[in-house]
């Protein structure tokens, strides 16, 4: 029989407990909530899901958008995304 180990963050399984503990050092730090409003390739969108990657701990995030933050776009939703391509709130201007 053989013994795992797993992260408690991304679930990651581990034939050591130093290696699942070193992989639950890396923490649970996502930039972004659900409901939070972001920018990705120019348009406003709102977070829907958020996904942690196993052994990386980078997040990953499915979003939609509205018409009242895109006026004349064409209303999308998106498959999962890396955080890199998403911009914070703070650099929007007028939008709510």
């Amino acid at each position: 029989m053989k013994k795992f180990y797993q992260c408690e963050i991304c679930d990651t399984l581990y034939a050591s407990e130093e290696k699942a503990l070193a992989c639950e050092a890396l923490g649970f730090n996502p930039l972004y909530e659900i409901d939070d409003k972001v920018m990705y390739e120019g348009a406003v969108v709102i977070i829907t899901h958020r996904s942690i990657c196993e052994l990386t701990h980078a997040f990953i995030y499915r979003f939609s958008m509205n018409a009242e933050d895109n006026p004349g776009k064409i209303l999308s939703s998106c498959g999962w995304q890396n955080e890199e391509k998403l911009s914070p709130q703070h650099n929007l201007q007028g939008c709510a």
